[in-house]
């Protein structure tokens, strides 16, 4: 698996960059078009498309564009098989911590993110 431990941090990092820069663009290289993304908005749990996320990201001031360093970690990656794993990564978002489990699935030799559930909360100051 030494192997595939190496094309998901590179993988990663495209992700954590797409997210600290805010490139919304980027979405479609990482997630699969069917993706979905879950979280809690307002006291409600909510799941949609990659599009919400994408809307979100772009939205958003991005932290590069706040000047807030970039950073992130990769908490931890399990297998499923050669082909499947789960990742919990954290990173920070301007003011906000969040802690993200992204299910990946190698389709083609390319891995995609495919579900995303995340939380994320106010970084204490």
């Amino acid at each position: 698996m030494q192997a595939e431990i190496k094309e998901i941090i590179e993988f990663l990092e495209t992700y954590f960059i797409m997210l600290y820069e805010g490139d919304a663009e980027t979405m479609e290289k990482v997630f699969h078009e069917g993706a979905h993304i879950s979280f809690v908005d307002n006291g409600e749990v909510t799941i949609a498309g990659r599009d919400v996320l994408k809307q979100r990201i772009a939205s958003r001031t991005s932290s590069k564009d706040a000047g807030v360093p970039r950073e992130d970690n990769i908490l931890s990656i399990d297998f499923i098989n050669k082909d499947y794993a789960m990742v919990k990564v954290n990173l920070v978002i301007v003011d906000r911590l969040f802690t993200d489990y992204l299910s990946l699935i190698k389709n083609n030799g390319e891995w995609i993110i495919v579900s995303k559930t995340f939380y994320s909360e106010p970084i204490a100051k």
